[in-house]
This record gives C-alpha cells, sequence and structure tokens, in this order.
C-alpha cells in the first residue's frame, strides 16, 4: 500500500476513536448530571410519620401470634 492511504487511513481510526471516546463521556457525563439532579431532591415529609419502638414490638408480637412463631 502506498504511504498515502496508510495514513488516510490512520488518521480515519483515529478520528473514529475519538469520536467513540467522545460519546461515552458525553453518554457518562449526561448520567451523572441526571443521577446528581434526582440525588438532591428535597425529601417530603413521609404522611404516614415513623413508628416508635413500642410500636414495633407489638407489630412484632401480634405477627408472631398471627403466624404462630
Amino acid at each position: 500500500m502506498k504511504q498515502k492511504i496508510k495514513n488516510e487511513l490512520l488518521a480515519y481510526a483515529v478520528i473514529d476513536t475519538a469520536k467513540k471516546a467522545f460519546k461515552v463521556i458525553l453518554l457518562m457525563s449526561t448520567g451523572a448530571a441526571i443521577g446528581y439532579a434526582f440525588a438532591n431532591k428535597e425529601c417530603e415529609q413521609c404522611p404516614v410519620g415513623f413508628a416508635t419502638v413500642e410500636d414495633m414490638m407489638f407489630l412484632v408480637a401480634e405477627l408472631r401470634v398471627c403466624k404462630r412463631y
């Protein structure tokens, strides 16, 4: 092969690799931005609230009676 053709093929390979690397970086940065946006959302207060330890112990005892554990 002539040197000119070899150089052209090498240039196409480098350009193709650069395009693929750019696409990967773009996808990763877009995914990171979307993940960051979702991770930093304000937490809304739960309408049910939180159970106390006594409530949970009562529920576990009721479950044991129900399941006969």
